[in-house]
């Protein structure tokens, strides 16, 4: 897309697609602009970054290693995700899914969380409430019948914390009286800087046990079988 633009900005009559991808970007739903952040968002970043096409090569070099990095147009070595370290126990019953995959316990990043929250929440507060993200991991339950989900994030301070907080519980809400899911939803303040939601069956939710030891956060889930079938769809990437 950087390429691309470059090239309109030189000849008369070439179509803007960043500008074309952007205005669909911040017009568009948390699924549009999930779709099209890597040529609006991503194209502004490399646009920051450099002066000229022959430099590209440099962002290939030293690429930023979160989304914060590149919706906020930051250097590589700013803002580095915090240190997060999630236990996620498992049972006879329950199953970490997603603890064998390449990727491991999933990141889901600030502009994950910001697009999300737009869902319900306007544009403005939904970019207050992602900003001072830190860090996050998805960790993912499942039983055969049945799949759940805990969020474990963390914010760069404890404003941040209370702002996320509070922007999660009105998003909750508004789905819950739009009938969007029948997914049940909790959320944890684990310490100052740590929120965590779990979302899925509401006897999974309710019994699951989110909690500070040893500098980590451990995640056991219920005990017992919840007799659930209702599936996450919140936390998915939309």
């Amino acid at each position: 897309m950087y390429l691309t633009q470059q090239y309109a900005a030189q000849y008369e009559g070439v179509r803007n697609q960043q500008a074309s991808a952007c205005a669909a970007y911040d017009a568009g739903a948390p699924a549009t602009k999930l779709d099209l952040s890597p040529y609006c968002v991503g194209a502004r970043y490399i646009d920051d970054r450099i002066d000229s096409p022959e430099e590209l090569t440099a962002v290939y070099e030293s690429p930023p290693t979160t989304t914060e990095q590149i919706r906020h147009r930051l250097d590589p070595g700013t803002e580095p995700a915090r240190p997060l370290s999630v236990s996620p126990r498992a049972t006879d019953e329950w199953t970490v899914t997603n603890a064998g995959l390449p990727t491991g316990l999933r990141r889901q990043g600030e502009l994950w969380t910001y697009a999300v929250l737009t869902a319900y929440l306007s544009d403005e507060r939904a970019d207050r409430a992602a900003t001072g993200w830190g860090n996050d991991t998805v960790v993912k339950y499942g039983n055969g019948s049945e799949t759940n989900r805990v969020w474990v994030t963390r914010w760069d301070d404890p404003g941040e914390a209370d702002e996320f907080s509070s922007a999660m519980q009105a998003h909750i809400e508004m789905a819950e009286t739009n009938a969007t899911t029948d997914a049940a939803f909790e959320l944890v303040r684990v310490n100052e800087t740590v929120v965590a939601l779990g979302a899925g069956s509401e006897a999974f939710v309710g019994d699951a046990s989110i909690v500070m030891g040893e500098g980590r956060v451990v995640v056991r889930p219920p005990d017992t079988r919840t007799n659930s079938t209702a599936s996450v769809v919140a936390l998915r990437t939309p």
